[in-house]
Parts: C-alpha cells; sequence; structure tokens
C-alpha cells in the first residue's frame, strides 16, 4: 500500500539510531529509588495517565506519597459535553471518581494493599483505583491481588506495572515525555530529520482540529459533524502515523459520537476506514474481521450499491488474505462472507428504477465472479467475465451517473497479471470509453466559460443555451462538481429571466448533485450551500412557505456541517439575514384567511433560530406586546414605533420582486402560474405531493423549453391557459392527459395515479415520453407554431430543455 499510494503515509524522515535503548529505560526505572527519584517517578506515572487513561487528573499528595488526601491523584469531575470530546481514555472518567496511587518501592506488595487501605478509608465513593508501579508484576499475582481488593472495596482495582509502562512509553510516543519526567541524563528520543510537506500540512490541520472539537459550544445542533471532524483527525493521525494506540482512539471517538446520533450510514462508514487502517496500517487481523463484521451487520438493506462497495473492497482483501496465507481459512467462513456480499448486492443490480445504481451493484457481483475464476484457475469462466464487462462498459455509456473510474482502477490492476485476447479487447473498449468521457469533460468545461462570459455580457437567454450544452456534456460522474456549477448558473439565468419554476427546478437538481458526497461519503462541499441559498431565493420569489421553510431547514443543516470563520462567516450571516427579511415579507403579505394555518409556524421558527420570520409571524397575528415580552423588540417600543417598523421592512428594497400571493398549501388545492410567451399558464393541483410534483415539472419543462426556443416559430394568442391535475388514474400507471371543453374555453386535464413513483427504467422513459408530448400540445393550444416541423425538429435538438424542468 505504501508503494502504490505513498501519499497516504508520512513523508517525514526520522533518524532512530540515537533513540534511548527499551533496555535502558527499564533499567531506569529499576533503579529509581537508588537515585531518590521518587518525586519525578509520581510526576512522569500522572503525566502518563493523564496520556493514556484520562486527562482530567489533580495532585493529591506530597512527594513521597501518603499525605492527607491519601491519593497520589483522582480525577475531577468534568461537563459530558466537555469529556465526550477525549480520544483519550474513557469519557467516563469525566463523571466517575478515580483514584490513583503511584509506587517505586521494589516490594510493591505490600504498598498495593495499604494504599488501597488508606484510599478505602477515605470514605469517598471512588468507582476505580489505579496503582502504578516500576516494578514488574506477573499475570496470576496481578490477577489475583485485583480479585481480591476489588471484592474487599466497593470499587475496582487496577493494577498497571512496569511492562505496561515501557510498552505505553515506547508503542504510543510517549518517550520524550518520560526522559523529560524523569530527568534522564544524555537520553533523546527519536530525532526529526526532515519534516515533510504532507506531515507539515497534516500536522496544522490536525492542531485545528483538535482546537475545535475540544470546544464543547461549537457543535450545538451540529453533532453528525464532530463525528466527521472526529474521523478527520483520525485520518489525519495515521497518516501522520501517530501511535496506533493514538490513531485507534481517534476512530473509537468518532464511531462512538456516530452511533450515539444513529446515523447508520455513517457509523458503517467510520468502520470501514477503521478496518482498512487495521489492514494495511497495522496488520492488526483480528480487529479488522471484527470491524468486517460490523460493517456487515450495517450494510443489511441498504439501497445504495456506493455504500455496498465498501463491503466488497473488505471482502475482496479477506480473500487475498487466505489465498496468501496472511489468514487461515479456519479464522474466517468466506462462504458466508460471500453469501452475504451477494445478497446485499443481487437486490440492487435488479432494480431497473436506478439504473445507475444497478449497474454498479451488477460490476460489483462481476467482480466477485472474477475473483471465484481467478482463485479457481477457469480459463473459461474469466473470458465469461471479460464479456459481462464489456456489457456493463456498453451499457454505461447512456448511464452518467456510473462510476467508470471503478472499471479503469480493477482492469488496470487485473491488468498486470492477466494476458488474454479477450481481456485485452476489453481494456480496448475501456480506453475507448474512458477517451469519450473525458473529451465530454473538457468540452463541457468550455461550455460553461462561455456561459459565464454570456451571463456578465448580460445576455442571458444565450447563457441558458450554453449551459444546456453543458449540462448534457457533464452528466458524468467524475464531473459532478462542474455539472453542479452549470446548474447553478443555469438557475441564475433563469432567475433573471424571471423563469422562476425553471430557476427553482435547476436549483433543486443543483442541490442533489451537491449532495450526493453526503450521501456516498458523509462529506458536504461549499456547492451545497450555494445551492440550497439559491434554491431558498428561488422558492421565496414563488411565495411557497412550506418549501421556503424546509429549504430553510436543510440549509441549518448544511451550516452546522461547514461551520464557517471569519469573513466566510459573515457573509453566510448577511445572506441568512436577506433570506429571512425576505421570508417575513411572505408572511407580512398573507390575507387575513390565512391568519389561523400560521399559529403554529411560530414555535418551528424558534426552533430552527428563524428570528425575523418569527417576528413576522407575531407581527402578522398582531401580537405587538409578544414582540416585546419574547425579546424581539426592546422595551419601551411605542404601537408607531412598531408600526413604522413594520413599515421599513414592507418597503425594504428587493421586496418589490417577492411575490404578490403567498402559499402556505394548507389546503386541499392549491393553483400555481407562469407567465410564457405573456401567455398566463395556470395549473390547479390537490396539495399532494406526487400532484405538486408533476405541477411543478409541467411549469419548469414549458418555461425551459420557450426559453431555448426561438419565439419567430411561436405566436401566442391566448392571454391564459388553464390546467387540472387530479390524482384519479389507475394505479401503477403513467400520468395520462386530455382536452377538456368548458363553456366555451379548453383545459388539459392530467390525471395521474395517487401514488405514482417512477419505479423502472421504462416508466422513467414513459414518463418522460408523456411529459414531451404534453409540454408540446400545451404551446400548441395557446400559441400558434409557424413550420411545425421545423420548430419540432429544433425541439428535438433541444431536449434537455424539457429533460431540465424534469426531476428524476
Amino acid at each position: 500500500m505504501r508503494q502504490k499510494r505513498p501519499y497516504l503515509f508520512s513523508d517525514t524522515e526520522i533518524d532512530q539510531s540515537t533513540a534511548f535503548p527499551r533496555a535502558s529505560f527499564e533499567y531506569h526505572l529499576e533503579t529509581l529509588t537508588a537515585r531518590k527519584q521518587e518525586y519525578e517517578f509520581e510526576d512522569f506515572c500522572r503525566k502518563l495517565a493523564e496520556k493514556e487513561l484520562c486527562p482530567n487528573l489533580t495532585i493529591q499528595t506530597g512527594p513521597t506519597g501518603g499525605g492527607d488526601g491519601k491519593t497520589d491523584a483522582e480525577t475531577y469531575p468534568v461537563a459530558a459535553e466537555i469529556a465526550e470530546r477525549w480520544w483519550v481514555g474513557n469519557p467516563s472518567a469525566g463523571r466517575e471518581r478515580w483514584a490513583f496511587a503511584f509506587s517505586a518501592k521494589k516490594d510493591w506488595k505490600p504498598k498495593l494493599k495499604s494504599d488501597v487501605k488508606k484510599i478505602g478509608g477515605t470514605g469517598r465513593e471512588y468507582d476505580l483505583v489505579y496503582f502504578i508501579t516500576n516494578q514488574f508484576a506477573a499475570e496470576k499475582d496481578k490477577a489475583k491481588l485485583q480479585d481480591q481488593l476489588s471484592e474487599e472495596y466497593p470499587f475496582r482495582v487496577v493494577i498497571l506495572d512496569r511492562s505496561w509502562i515501557v510498552a505505553k512509553v515506547y508503542e504510543n510516543g510517549h518517550l520524550g515525555m518520560a526522559i523529560s519526567a524523569l530527568a534522564i541524563e544524555g537520553a533523546q528520543s527519536d530525532t526529526i530529520q526532515k519534516f515533510g510537506p504532507r506531515d507539515a500540512a497534516r500536522s496544522a490541520e490536525l492542531t485545528e482540529l483538535d482546537r475545535q472539537t475540544s470546544d464543547p459550544e461549537r457543535y450545538v445542533g451540529a453533532r453528525f459533524q464532530l463525528a466527521s471532524d472526529c474521523f478527520r483527525s483520525a485520518i489525519l493521525a495515521r497518516g501522520l502515523e501517530r501511535p496506533q494506540a493514538e490513531v485507534e482512539a481517534r476512530f473509537e471517538q468518532a464511531i462512538r459520537i456516530a452511533d450515539e446520533l444513529g446515523t447508520t450510514s455513517q457509523a458503517m462508514r467510520l468502520r470501514y476506514h477503521y478496518a482498512w487502517t487495521a489492514f494495511w496500517w497495522f496488520e492488526d487481523l483480528p480487529k479488522f474481521l471484527k470491524l468486517y463484521d460490523e460493517v456487515e451487520d450495517r450494510l443489511a438493506g441498504t439501497e445504495q450499491s456506493s455504500e455496498a462497495k465498501h463491503l466488497h473492497t473488505l471482502y475482496s482483501l479477506t480473500v487475498a488474505s487466505i489465498s496468501n496465507g496472511r489468514l487461515k481459512p479456519e479464522s474466517v467462513n468466506i462462504a458466508e462472507k460471500r453469501r452475504a456480499l451477494v445478497a446485499i448486492l443481487e437486490p440492487l443490480a435488479k432494480n431497473e428504477a436506478r439504473p445507475n445504481n444497478a449497474l454498479e451493484a451488477k460490476t460489483y457481483l462481476t467482480l466477485i465472479k472474477t475473483h471465484d475464476a481467478m482463485h479457481q484457475d477457469a480459463t473459461d469462466a474469466l473470458d465469461e467475465c471479460w464479456t459481462d464487462f464489456s456489457e456493463i462498459l456498453k451499457a454505461s455509456e447512456i448511464l452518467g451517473s456510473y462510476p467508470v473510474d471503478l472499471l479503469e482502477s480493477v482492469l488496470g490492476e487485473l491488468g498486470s497479471v492477466v494476458d488474454s485476447p479477450a481481456f485485452d479487447n476489453l481494456f480496448a473498449e475501456l480506453t475507448d470509453v474512458i477517451g469519450q468521457r473525458r473529451s465530454h469533460g473538457a468540452a463541457g468545461q468550455a461550455n460553461i466559460k462561455r456561459a459565464f462570459q454570456k451571463l456578465e455580457l448580460e445576455n442571458p437567454y444565450e447563457a441558458i443555451r450554453w449551459f444546456g450544452r453543458a449540462e448534457e456534456l457533464l452528466l458524468k460522474r467524475e464531473y459532478r462538481e462542474e455539472l453542479t456549477e452549470a446548474l447553478l448558473g443555469s438557475a441564475s439565468a433563469y432567475g433573471i429571466v424571471g423563469l422562476r419554476w425553471a430557476a427553482r427546478n435547476r436549483a433543486l437538481v443543483a442541490l442533489d448533485h451537491a449532495m450526493m458526497d453526503f450521501r456516498e461519503d458523509g462529506d458536504i462541499d461549499w456547492l451545497a450551500w450555494i445551492a440550497v441559498k439559491q434554491l431558498a431565493w428561488a422558492e421565496l420569489r414563488l411565495g411557497r412557505v412550506p418549501q421556503a421553510l424546509a429549504t430553510l431547514m436543510l440549509a441549518k443543516f448544511i451550516l452546522a456541517a461547514l461551520q464557517p470563520e471569519g469573513e466566510i462567516a459573515d457573509q453566510v450571516e448577511e445572506d441568512l439575514i436577506s433570506i429571512e427579511v425576505a421570508f417575513g415579507l411572505l408572511l407580512l403579505n398573507l390575507d387575513v384567511g390565512q391568519l389561523g394555518a400560521i399559529s403554529q409556524l411560530h414555535d418551528s421558527f424558534e426552533e430552527y433560530d428563524l428570528v425575523i420570520p418569527g417576528m413576522a409571524t407575531l407581527f402578522t397575528l398582531g401580537q405587538h406586546q409578544a414582540l416585546i415580552e419574547e425579546g424581539y423588540c426592546p422595551e419601551g417600543q411605542t404601537e408607531k414605533d412598531l408600526n413604522d417598523f413594520l413599515q421599513n421592512w414592507i418597503n425594504v428594497p428587493g421586496g418589490d420582486q417577492m411575490p404578490s400571493e403567498t402559499m402556505l398549501l394548507d389546503q386541499a388545492e392549491v393553483e400555481f402560474q407562469s407567465n410564457v410567451l405573456g401567455c398566463n399558464i395556470r395549473v390547479k393541483s390537490h396539495t399532494d405531493p406526487v400532484s405538486v410534483g408533476i405541477a411543478e415539472t409541467i411549469l419548469g419543462s414549458l418555461e425551459s423549453l420557450m426559453a431555448t426556443s426561438d419565439e419567430s416559430h411561436v405566436l401566442p394568442h391566448k392571454e391564459k391557459f388553464r390546467i387540472v391535475v387530479l390524482p384519479d388514474g389507475e394505479p401503477d400507471s403513467i400520468p395520462s392527459h386530455r382536452l377538456v371543453e368548458d363553456k366555451g374555453a379548453s383545459y388539459i386535464e392530467i390525471s395521474h395515479s395517487p401514488d405514482f413513483h417512477q419505479d423502472s427504467a421504462d416508466k422513467m422513459q414513459r414518463y418522460r415520453d408523456w411529459l414531451q408530448e404534453l409540454v408540446v400540445e400545451i404551446v400548441c393550444r395557446f400559441a400558434i407554431v409557424r413550420d411545425i416541423e421545423g420548430w419540432m425538429s429544433k425541439i428535438a435538438v433541444n431536449r434537455p430543455g424539457i429533460a431540465g424542468g424534469h426531476l428524476v
């Protein structure tokens, strides 16, 4: 691993030739009393205990022990919020009372009994007593005395001898501290000759992370991020090649917090990385197998192939270890491990509703078959595997989110041991696919650049076209970030020209792509904040209170994970205030008939610390006194002061961009609208999620299509057009539509199944075909289309315009 991925390991060069020998250190411990170093030994024991057992120690006695406190050191109480941030020792030391006794006497057993008796006689409610001696203690003697004393006194007794001291000092990197505390003349620890650049960056980041995670006020309401940051500290410590005990303690701290939080996917990922570390860094196969089992347990029922890949990696390492003799076959039931992995992957591979996810699962299943065939040296079976991989590659050509880099990595590794014409043909196909995807990526990035230039030149409609070209080319997993940037740029362009449904849909798709890393790896990027901010503004400009509130709740979660600081934090705060002010304007614009529905909103605003919308709710409800009582306004404010403040709020710059109607979606039906080429399109829908989703899709698709159409081909002849969405379709059917004549006017009625889901590739495609047909028919109902064939051909070329409004 170090040869293949050197960047994961420490690049610091250390000269160990001058390090203080272990045998010399043991001799120094043996002869402490001859040099009258009892005080130095107590100081050393306390420092070692702080690093290995608990950091919350206070000194209780004098230099040679036995003072009035009866203990050499003991723990002091620490708040749970602080203790849980320790990666050293056990957080229970923060709430329990532990006592410590240190002894440098050669005859340590009488000293042990004497010290424990004194501690027991204090009447203090100790939970645990540690006795640390510089002498060797036989395991049999230790076990007997520990059991005997633990029964005799109301606390548990643990004996730590010279073997424990020496092991902790040398294995966990405490030699420098020991030399200093024990004043060992002429001795030195490892000498760093050259601090590598990677380690310099890691060390700085780890120091900052430790500062952040030790702050009990930093992660209030953001425990997911606390677990993530603790995990990051473990990865940094691993990269610095810190002692095994430290790296493991940091991993276990992260896992403990994730388990308490109850996020199964995060807890699984942390265990996977811990297992990978145990295997490659510490060669600790028993711990690796234990963690393998824990990962397997937490993946039962997963719907994500990107999560199942972790188990496949651990399975592959286990198979390889059995083959090369590192693991004995009887130490693990590899057949059962294979069965469990296949049982997870097969349902994913059969789920046609998620073709990218299914194809990734098929890849792992084929890799398992490949492992089997190579182990059995079955040439025909291997050729079948190469054929399966070839079919997977062909299928991936139309699936942008499939991880082709997975095949590139796997087949690249196999190429070092496989030499056959069938494999050569497969590898040639792989290089062709890679070349095409990289070519598309480069072209897509060039289109993004041109699109932003068009925005700067104040030509948003042209920008929309260029962004659309980029999106089509960047529908590849490896260009996820670039695709998100294109979608965000497109959302901005749509917003500039007032196509609010198209802007909203693009921002929502951008947010979905920006959060994919979070769903797969638990990481959140700043693009997610930009996307959720754009979505919040889009929902506010559409006047939709429930959707705006849900978006702001997600924004709070994203910001809790990102933990902005300095100037960035100031800018984020400014953005949030602007959004909240706009949200408040929606609430101030409510009709009298809507007031009863918002009384419960105030509690939600308080829960998520949305101060300005909370204030607007009280204003709207006329509860001016509550504004003062709840601290929104200073005491002494008069009714006139409040009314002046309200008027200034209503007249805030930019307020004229907010919609005239506020939607609470609290009734059985709702009506959405959009102006397309001067025609007011109104969609009346039930407020169930499926009906609302179809209505959003229709309006977004109409706006997207007409934004990229040649207006010279389309002449609107109606000022208004109506669409009705009804949840009365046949079960498990694709939505359908019909033209309805009503008193000389016509409208389109859409019927859909109440529980409509796009749960297969076929259903997805039929829904898209129906959507395109519907949108074209709607345009033809409110406008005259010149040269219908020419316009239709442009629609075919511009199909992303329709697909862009459709959220899969």
